[in-house]
């Protein structure tokens, strides 16, 4: 029975000319849900294209460098070219696959990477990702995934050919403050050293100190080594003989021409080495930096005249380029300093006027063309100490500005508070020098 009403009443529906309407509007509706889904899959899908292009990029990136860092550490040759093509391949792979890890797809996406290395100063990757975006709604009426495809191309090269590096130390006698806290504290607290904490140095005995009774004439300088208080210039000692190692992995095996200067200054303006063609005769030479010799018959701890120095490294500054030949070279200036400029005077009790007016000689250096680079190696403050209060201290809040100042540009300033921040300060500027991958599309 209720089967027959059914019937009737669809027969009925059949035979009215106002359900005509009824089936246009189910045909409309169907259409705006295929039209919503196939919107809404499509953004899905560009969604996981957005996380292939990302995978790509950082595939190419991690295969330009790999390949780079290859060559680097092994020279150049075919064969060590075809092997960095190689390793390049097999990082961009790896890469790959922990990037592609974080979309949903159809199918584990493939990827070619093709590597271009026609010299060592020339290394290109390039990424072809193919992959497919699974679908929801769409899957409705037969269409079950929408295919992708990107590419990416990262190029690893030096930023130039023919470098120039040249480092002006301080190495005045506020140089051999203790490089860390602890060792400052432990300067302070030894009777050996008559609680010196502030230019603890004479290699002339100016010094002394009293043992069983006896006036002993001392060296700190000797003496803080052979009681393993390392100095602030024990760090930049250190450092910089790092700074150059790092660089000739890095430059010298890549087939990059180096020239090398290394030069201190105090009461005088020193060179260790000059246009050394070699980085390990630059860092042999690194192993020679220490504070500067006192006169015996000065009681003023020498000095720290600055801007003198400045003016004479940029006298002595040639061939500042772009590094594309050896008589344009790609140039930077490693300025080391505490940040206090100290001149003959009597504008203190110690025979000596303060300030920090050498900005003139940066900015003359700069005009070169050369990047200039400035560690503050700073001060720390040393309670009670009397030469701190009236040098150091009415500057104490301007060094960074001052030095900020000098650099060519802020990312090529850094504020060092002890021997370790030094360090690695000069590791951080060997990375600044030589990254060079960029996206090439």
């Amino acid at each position: 029975m209720f089967r027959r009403r059914i019937a009737v009443i669809f027969c009925a529906f059949l035979r009215d000319r106002s359900g005509t309407m009824a089936v246009t509007v189910i045909f409309l509706l169907l259409g705006l849900v295929v039209a919503i889904g196939m919107a809404v899959d499509y953004a899905m899908a560009m969604r996981d294209r957005t996380t292939l292009q990302g995978a790509a990029d950082a595939a190419a990136l991690a295969a330009a460098r790999a390949a780079s860092d290859h060559l680097a550490a092994n020279g150049w040759s075919t064969a060590n070219a075809a092997a960095a093509a190689e390793k390049g391949k097999s990082v961009a792979e790896a890469t790959f696959a922990a990037n592609a890890a974080k979309g949903v797809f159809a199918g584990a996406p493939s990827i070619a990477t093709t590597m271009s290395i026609p010299s060592v100063n020339d290394v290109t990757a390039n990424v072809t990702v193919a992959g497919d975006a699974p679908t929801s709604l769409m899957s409705a009426i037969g269409i079950s995934k929408i295919a992708l495809s990107v590419d990416a191309s990262a190029k690893a090269t030096l930023p130039a050919q023919y470098y120039q590096f040249v480092f002006l130390v301080d190495v005045s006698g506020s140089m051999a403050v203790g490089g860390t806290p602890a060792a400052i504290a432990k300067l302070q607290g030894s009777g050996k050293y008559d609680k010196c904490a502030f230019a603890c140095h004479n290699p002339d005995g100016y010094y002394f100190y009293y043992s069983n009774g006896m006036k002993v004439s001392k060296d700190y300088r000797e003496l803080a080594r052979k009681d393993d208080i390392k100095l602030k210039i024990d760090y930049v000692n250190s450092a910089t003989q790092t700074f150059f190692t790092s660089l000739d992995s890095a430059i010298t095996a890549s087939g990059g021409n180096v020239l090398t200067t290394i030069a201190t200054y105090g009461t005088n303006y020193s060179t260790l080495v000059a246009n050394a063609t070699t980085i390990s005769a630059a860092a042999s030479a690194a192993a020679a930096i220490d504070v500067e010799p006192i006169q015996p018959a000065s009681a003023n701890w020498g000095y720290s005249k600055t801007t003198a120095a400045l003016t004479s490294l940029k006298n002595n500054l040639k061939n500042v380029g772009d590094g594309t030949s050896a008589t344009s070279r790609k140039t930077f200036v490693v300025f080391v300093t505490d940040g206090l400029q100290t001149l003959p005077g009597t504008c203190t009790g110690y025979g000596r006027c303060t300030d920090i007016s050498y900005g003139t000689a940066c900015t003359a250096i700069k005009n070169t063309g050369a990047t200039l680079i400035s560690i503050e190696a700073t001060y720390p403050v040393i309670p009670g100490d009397t030469q701190y209060d009236q040098l150091v201290a009415p500057y104490s809040t301007q060094f960074s500005s001052v030095l900020k100042s000098c650099s060519s540009g802020g990312q090529w300033y850094f504020s060092a508070a002890d021997g370790p921040a030094i360090q690695a300060a000069m590791s951080t500027i060997v990375t600044q020098i030589t990254k060079s991958l960029r996206l090439a599309k």
